[in-house]
């Protein structure tokens, strides 16, 4: 358990497992001591997403999507889990470099992460902080299909 603790919410879409497994990881998160939150006020928002048929799959881009501009636009984090980042992990890490954590189906080292988060103490200044790094190294950081709300066509392949 950690001294200080971080929020965070689960958006949970598709079938009765994925409710299972968001909430398995809630009740991990909460003891290692950190805090359900609503998304908007969150230090981390987890998607946890499907990938069973396209609709699905473009639901769960659209989350993402979501929750990484509000998220960051308070300096937060964003991250992913669930069937479609297993299934399309590389695909994206290429076309959503928004997204700040990609797990497949095993997120237990979100754990880790919120730990991290926590033990900045005030972690959404941190964030920034390396967000703006990031920005900086790679200039094009926000993917185009953020400001369009595009659905990238190489995760239907």
């Amino acid at each position: 358990m950690t001294t200080r603790s971080a929020s965070f919410a689960i958006v949970t879409l598709g079938c009765p497992k994925n409710e299972a497994d968001s909430d398995r990881l809630a009740d991990l998160l909460t003891q290692r001591g950190h805090t359900e939150a609503s998304a908007e006020r969150a230090d981390l928002v987890i998607v946890n997403t499907c990938a069973f048929i396209d609709a699905a799959k473009e639901e769960s881009i659209m989350a993402i999507l979501e929750a990484c501009a509000a998220a960051h636009a308070r300096g937060a984090r964003a991250a992913a889990i669930g069937c479609l980042t297993e299934r399309y992990r590389a695909d994206i890490e290429r076309e959503l470099p928004e997204v700040d954590m990609l797990y497949g189906l095993r997120a237990d080292g979100l754990a880790d992460e919120l730990d991290r988060i926590a033990s900045a103490g005030d972690g959404r200044r941190s964030l920034q902080r390396k967000k703006a790094a990031r920005d900086r190294r790679t200039r094009t950081s926000r993917s185009p299909m953020a400001a369009t709300g595009a659905v990238p066509t190489a995760l239907f392949l």
